[in-house]
């Protein structure tokens, strides 16, 4: 095994706010990785609390809620390069890999509000 995909774990790593970010919910992870020699594919999926939209289209899915869509998707994009530029700085060339979302064509993968099928980059549902 050379490659395994991984959560970003967003919603537990930015989970009070984009300007303190808790890195201990995923360094642990990288590290373990790296010391097996296994490179991650990183998911950059799911949504913080204070970035979901209330209300919350998941809450009627049943899906988690940090499935869904973010409310404002350029807040969101910024925690995902904040993110990248992290791991690129603590673990040079050693993540190459990244996904975004993770099954976001199912119900319970990406929550969006009732009657939309896509993100609208302009007001983020």
């Amino acid at each position: 095994m050379t490659q395994l995909r991984v959560d970003a774990l967003l919603q537990n790593v930015f989970s009070t706010s984009a300007i303190t970010p808790n890195w201990t919910y995923i360094d642990p992870i990288i590290s373990a990785f790296q010391t097996a020699g296994i490179r991650p594919m990183i998911m950059m999926g799911y949504t913080p609390y204070w970035l979901q939209p209330s209300p919350n289209p998941c809450s009627v899915s049943g899906a988690a809620i940090y499935h869904s869509v973010p409310a404002n998707i350029s807040t969101w994009a910024q925690l995902t390069a904040q993110f990248v530029a992290h791991v690129d700085q603590k673990y040079p060339n050693f993540v190459k890999d990244y996904e975004v979302w993770n099954e976001p064509d199912l119900a319970g993968g990406l929550c969006v509000p009732s009657g939309s099928s896509a993100m609208n980059t302009s007001t983020g549902a």
